[in-house]
């Protein structure tokens, strides 16, 4: 019976052996599937990154192209303030020396001798002084009553 019993023993051992075997395979074989749904979720979850990645990156370029845009029509602006600025000087130092020399030929004329005729007091001028003092008063004054926009270009 030692050997009977001996070979009883053997394939008790052998059984158990082939059970656990193929709890082991089990459990590796699930462990080996729950290790493949991670790295499927984990690659799914990197491709939804680069997605968000590329779509930011495609968003900052849009943006950067706006501010480039947006800086280049300031600069525009900037030019064209300074511009209006440097001809409003220059309109403003025209109409300073106009208003100057209108003063001077007023200065003349208010200097004259008066002369009497028939006893009212007359002034001796030229007439051609007196026709520069119309012509550069209209100078001055016409582009603005005709346009009083002028002033504000």
């Amino acid at each position: 019976m030692t050997a009977v019993s001996e070979m009883s023993s053997t394939a008790d051992s052998v059984s158990k052996s082939t059970t656990q075997s193929a709890s082991f395979t089990r459990s590796t074989r699930d462990e080996a599937e729950q290790s493949k749904r991670v790295v499927t979720s984990a690659v799914d979850s990197v491709a939804a990154l680069v997605d968000e990645v590329d779509a930011m990156a495609s968003n900052i370029q849009v943006m950067n192209e706006d501010t480039q845009q947006s800086t280049s029509e300031i600069n525009d602006l900037g030019v064209q303030i300074a511009t209006a600025a440097e001809e409003q000087s220059a309109v403003t130092e025209e109409v300073n020396r106009n208003m100057v020399a209108i003063q001077e030929m007023v200065n003349q004329l208010s200097n004259s001798s008066p002369v009497y005729r028939n006893g009212k007091i007359v002034f001796e001028c030229h007439y051609g002084f007196l026709f520069l003092l119309t012509l550069s008063i209209s100078v001055l004054c016409l582009p603005y009553l005709i346009n009083p926009w002028v002033l504000w270009r």
